[in-house]
């Protein structure tokens, strides 16, 4: 029975989960597979006992129970139905039942915090960068509105969400040499970084460092 128990855990919540819940897959096919196989050789089981029960009623002069045949395939689909969808009815019960742990009686700003920390749980990221949004609001306040800033680390994800975050009062470059303000995030800086000096700390290793050279 482990590989039911597998099948209906729930999986880590994505912040790309919409109207999605993953796909669970048994061998090598994933489980809709076989509901659609199990659904269409039921239909056709129904197909075959049809046609040999209405020849036979026809050469016996019997009227054929359509309303009894109805009733018998409307189950049927009924349970395929339910059967195919319980997982994603549970998995969806335990998601709604974290947002309202996680977000009821919270303000907007304890909301927008939590959903992001929960961004950065999917991203399977270490709880040490959990809290990147509260330093970019941080440097939010710290640094005057329409000031260039670079982020270290660079990656393409995290400079996404800081253009995101951070629009319209500070603007993003991609190169250190035309930054106002470094925004250094669980980076080990060497002790002195030409053209910048420290600025503000928001905690170890997540600090802003300002041009020297303005």
């Amino acid at each position: 029975m482990g590989f039911l128990k597998d099948y209906f855990s729930q999986p880590l919540e994505k912040y790309y989960y919409i109207n999605l819940i993953p796909e669970q897959k048994f061998f090598i096919h994933p489980d809709h597979f076989y509901f659609y196989l199990f659904l269409f050789l039921g239909l056709a089981v129904f197909a075959v006992f049809f046609y040999f029960n209405f020849i036979k009623n026809k050469k016996e002069n019997k009227k054929f129970d359509w309303q009894q045949l109805q009733k018998i395939i409307l189950i049927f689909l009924l349970t395929i139905f339910f059967v195919s969808s319980a997982r994603w009815y549970l998995i969806q019960t335990r998601w709604i039942k974290k947002d309202w742990i996680d977000f009821s009686h919270k303000n907007l700003e304890q909301v927008y915090s939590r959903a992001i920390t929960r961004i950065m749980e999917t991203k399977l990221l270490p709880e040490n960068w959990h809290d990147f949004y509260d330093f970019l609001k941080f440097s939010q306040k710290e640094i005057p509105q329409n000031s260039i800033i670079y982020l270290v680390p660079a990656q393409p994800d995290f400079r996404a969400w800081a253009k995101y975050w951070l629009y319209p009062n500070l603007k993003i470059t991609d190169s250190s040499k035309k930054a106002d303000y470094i925004l250094s995030f669980n980076v080990e800086l060497p002790e002195q970084v030409v053209g910048f000096e420290k600025f503000k700390e928001f905690s170890a290793q997540k600090i802003i460092l300002k041009t020297s050279s303005k």
